[in-house]
Order: C-alpha cells, then sequence, then structure tokens
C-alpha cells in the first residue's frame, strides 16, 4: 500500500490516545513496514535508483553518532516518512550538496570514508501540500541512500 499524504498514513494508525513513547513505538512498527515496501525508487534528479536500507530507516530513530533520538524526532521523521517517495520522485532541483566524512559501518570503531549528500525537496501532499526535505547519502563511490526526511 502507498501512502500520497500524511494524513492517509495517519488515518491506518489506531485511533486511542497515547502517550509519546507509545505513539513512537506504534509509528516505528507500521513505517519499518512501510519502508521495507519501498525498496528501492528511481530518482530522475539523479538518474539513478535511491535504495532504502537498514542505514537509511536506523538514521531515522538514531542521531550520527548512534544515541538515540529525541521520542518527539524520531515521530516528526517517522509522520513524513510516506512523502518520501514522492519527494525523491518530484524534485525539481538538488538543493543542497555537502561532502561529508562518516563512518563504514554503524559501528564506533569503524574506519571514516568519504561521502556526499544531497539534499532534494519537494511540495507534496494532495490536501494540504507541505515542502518536505529529503536527505540522500553516498558513501564513497556506493549505491545512493536514503538517509534522512523531515518538513523543510
Amino acid at each position: 500500500m502507498s501512502y500520497q499524504s500524511i494524513r492517509e498514513f495517519k488515518k491506518n494508525l489506531p485511533k486511542v490516545k497515547l502517550d509519546p513513547i507509545e505513539y513512537c513505538n506504534i509509528l516505528k512498527i507500521s513505517s519499518r513496514a512501510l519502508y521495507d515496501r519501498i525498496g528501492e525508487v528511481k530518482c530522475p534528479i539523479l538518474n539513478e535508483n535511491v535504495v532504502f536500507n537498514g542505514r537509511g530507516f536506523h538514521h531515522l530513530l538514531n542521531n550520527s553518532d548512534g544515541t538515540a533520538r529525541d521520542v518527539n524526532e524520531i515521530i516528526h521523521k517517522l509522520t513524513f516518512l510516506p512523502l518520501a517517495k514522492s519527494v525523491i520522485k518530484n524534485a525539481s532541483r538538488i538543493e543542497e550538496e555537502r561532502d561529508v566524512m562518516i563512518r563504514e559501518s554503524r559501528k564506533k570503531n569503524s574506519k571514516l570514508k568519504k561521502a556526499k549528500t544531497y539534499c532534494l525537496v519537494a511540495r507534496v501532499g494532495n490536501k494540504k501540500p507541505v515542502e518536505v526535505r529529503v536527505i540522500l547519502l553516498r558513501i564513497g563511490d556506493g549505491i545512493l541512500m536514503f538517509r534522512s526526511v523531515m518538513r523543510n
């Protein structure tokens, strides 16, 4: 199932009042299922496929240093996840490119490698369009991976 808006995604979540931590845990489970179904998306602006792998989902839940994100920040990122595919497909330009140093793997002592991030922004959503930013990552000459999503 593909979601076109945040509202449509939220409509499928439970309708009970939950505290933020419970809500975050439910959102993690449903978002992981959605994330796994995305798999790969063709990015016309970069003319290559963007892979949605475990590294990207891990970054939605954790900071770059591996520490857990704040619950509200996780909720924010996971709420915008259903729109990431549309942003990648519909972005008209690369808003920002950065050269960064990033760990080869999530292990604390792994080697640092040169990487490049690309920031794509697009206005998405049907009823109430919103400007969403997606960050893509390429480590060395490797594949282009999804990194993050947020409101612009």
